[in-house]
């Protein structure tokens, strides 16, 4: 099985589409102040199908800069019981759909800076169809919607960067409080084989939620619906996977 990170082509590059964005999320975590090993930090994960819109007080997750770690913690709580339970609220978590406006023309699949990934709606029921795993569709809240529609993939974790062997283990542990620890020293841009899911065809790495994967089978269903701007690198996996 080949797996393959999606990412934006280089600025350079000429595009095939004329569809751009301006969007963002209402609601997240903010970022932490440690108390304990003094970084400031925040990880990014998006879940826009967690739906906090009817949580009283959600106005204080609008906010997202660095805050006093308590209170993290405090609203953290507050919106654990809107989550499934697979969900890591790490600092900066971002929740709801993505909100703003769209226009041009968008191919099939669509990276959206750090917020996720966008389908068109064509795809979307392909993907569907052809019996793809791991994807929860949510609809985008645009002020004038584009045609054909876009929706956005919520999309679980599964999968861990493998440690890079020219170095020694990392010197300290996580931080107690935080969890905070520098790793971006330790890993190469391999993955784990063993940790893959084996019931996902598309997904964020869970130490690295930027970076999204699909199985082959996702990116030969995406490319079946036509060019996007999007690139398909192989990643490379430790032991390494034997390809069919």
């Amino acid at each position: 099985m080949r797996y393959y990170q999606l990412q934006e082509p280089h600025y350079a590059a000429p595009r095939i589409w004329s569809g751009t964005y301006r969007v963002e999320r209402r609601w997240g975590l903010p970022g932490i102040e440690c108390p304990e090993c003094h970084q400031t930090w925040s990880d990014f994960r998006s879940y826009p199908a967690v739906d906090v819109s009817h949580l009283t007080g959600r106005k204080e997750l609008e906010d997202g800069w660095p805050r006093p770690y308590a209170e993290y913690v405090r609203l953290a709580e507050r919106v654990r019981p809107f989550c499934p339970p697979d969900v890591v609220l790490t600092p900066g978590s971002m929740f709801g759909p993505l909100h703003g406006t769209a226009r041009g023309r968008f191919g099939p699949l669509t990276l959206v800076s750090i917020w996720g990934v966008l389908v068109r709606e064509d795809l979307l029921q392909t993907l569907q169809a052809e019996g793809i795993r791991g994807i929860v569709p949510v609809r985008p809240e645009f002020k004038k919607a584009p045609s054909p529609a876009l929706w956005e993939l919520h999309l679980l974790s599964g999968g861990r960067l493998y440690p890079d062997g020219r170095f020694p283990p990392p010197p300290a542990l996580p931080c107690s409080v935080c969890g905070w620890q520098d790793l971006s020293a330790y890993f190469s841009s391999r993955v784990e084989l063993s940790s893959l899911p084996a019931d996902l065809d598309v997904f964020h790495l869970v130490d690295a939620p930027l970076r999204i994967l699909a199985t082959e089978r996702f990116v030969e269903i995406a490319q079946s619906c036509g060019a996007s701007d999007v690139v398909f690198k192989e990643v490379e996996t430790e032991p390494p996977s034997h390809h069919a």
